[in-house]
């Protein structure tokens, strides 16, 4: 532990800086766009269309960033409309006991689904998608 941060907190963290928005406000959805106007990547997990509904539809994000790699996280191919949550897919694959149920100790599919996601943004920089 350093100054009160686990070291592999520290590790995974370096450099990164973390910024919360409001996108329901136009000040938070500016935010975005500034960002989205420096940033090589997007990757994000919202629901179907929410990103449409704030404004940044694919059509405008191709227009507006044309380098801008998109990964898009989809939480259940089965239902697109679907929130993804990591225990219901740990409980649908049997991984959680559910005469015991109890919190699992690594969040699988949250860690796996990540690490795709920078599999594909890599394997996929400078295209659209």
């Amino acid at each position: 532990v350093a100054r009160g941060q686990s070291s592999y907190f520290v590790w995974l963290n370096r450099g990164k800086e973390s910024v919360a928005l409001d996108l329901t406000t136009e000040t938070g959805k500016a935010a975005l766009t500034a960002l989205l106007g420096q940033a090589d990547v997007l990757v994000q997990n919202l629901k179907p269309g929410a990103l449409a509904r704030l404004g940044l539809s694919p059509e405008r994000l191709t227009r507006d960033f044309p380098r801008l790699c998109r990964v898009t996280i989809v939480g259940d191919t089965r239902d697109p409309e679907a929130a993804g949550h990591d225990l219901t897919y740990q409980a649908e694959a049997g991984l959680i006991d559910p005469a015991q149920p109890a919190m699992p100790r690594t969040l699988v599919a949250d860690l796996t689904g990540s690490r795709e996601a920078y599999a594909a943004a890599l394997k996929n920089a400078g295209s659209k998608d």
